[in-house]
């Protein structure tokens, strides 16, 4: 029995595209992109039979070269934020104080009537949400239209688009870090407003406010051009380290990566030497003797 091949049935290679491609590949996740796509194609290998079949996933290959790049981004984007929540605990302390030591008499008067120090808290507590709440509404609200400017964008110049509405785990870290900032702020307060009598609370005769007097003088005809140079190389230092370390990690190149590593702890070793107070003169130390 003579069985005529068809030149149609013959093919050297075959294209299988996942029937969920764009929600697997919009994964930030590199890992679990990775782990879908390999169980996919060994689910095709499978159905293939005994043919000796090698796969290729190219697709996948160029992500593996962009998940350093979208690694490092979400490293800065997370410094980002605890930079940003840093600024903002600081922020709401400073009106926590300037609000809470104009009203020391207030407070006073509120605890000559009976609030225990347990309310006392929930006061300075309260007082620090109304400053975080309206910020937390506005940046929530906020999100869904730029997600929407971004999805339309995208979906224009890409062919691409994603959801408009953040995400449960979006809205989880807002809430955390939306809540966590007035704790932090207003711990210090509380301690400072509890650790006051009651008779200084009521004592109007003297200025509660502590203020810092601070003369600054400049000496034109000697300028210190040791601590200018010494600027200008620390500033031309995190300038580099700030563009290389980025362009190491996108490019792969491991040899820069390390010179940078060792450029830095070198300059943290100098920078500890520089400032460590001397065992032979601690009058001339550029540091306090606790340090």
């Amino acid at each position: 029995m003579c069985i005529r091949d068809s030149s149609y049935s013959i093919a050297n290679s075959i294209l299988v595209n996942h029937p969920d491609r764009m929600t697997v590949y919009k994964n930030s996740d590199y890992q679990g992109v990775q782990k879908t796509m390999i169980n996919f194609a060994g689910d095709i290998i499978n159905l293939l039979g005994f043919f000796p079949v090698i796969s290729d996933m190219p697709i996948l290959t160029d992500l593996q070269t962009l998940s350093m790049g979208a690694m490092f981004l979400g490293i800065i984007l997370n410094l980002v934020v605890i930079l940003l929540a840093a600024i903002s605990s600081y922020l709401v302390y400073s009106l926590l104080m300037i609000s809470f030591e104009t009203r020391m008499f207030e407070i006073g008067i509120f605890r000559l009537m009976g609030l225990t120090k347990f309310g006392l808290c929930v006061l300075i507590l309260v007082q620090a949400m109304l400053f975080v709440l309206p910020a937390l509404v506005v940046g929530i609200g906020s999100s869904f239209g730029i997600l929407n400017y971004l999805s339309t964008l995208f979906e224009g110049s890409l062919g691409v688009s994603f959801s408009s509405i953040p995400s449960s785990t979006s809205f989880i870290w807002a809430f955390c870090v939306g809540f966590l900032v007035p704790i932090v702020a207003s711990a210090l307060p509380m301690q400072i407003i509890l650790s006051k009598q009651l008779n200084q609370c009521l004592d109007t005769t003297h200025n509660k406010m502590q203020g810092v007097h601070i003369t600054v003088e400049f000496a034109e005809d000697n300028l210190n051009w040791g601590f200018i140079s010494f600027g200008i190389v620390t500033v031309v230092f995190g300038l580099c380290v700030y563009y290389l370390l980025p362009l190491s990690l996108l490019s792969m190149n491991f040899n820069l990566m390390l010179w940078l590593m060792l450029s830095i702890l070198l300059a943290l070793i100098i920078c500890l030497l520089y400032t460590s107070p001397s065992p032979r003169d601690l009058s001339t130390s550029r540091m306090p003797s606790s340090a």
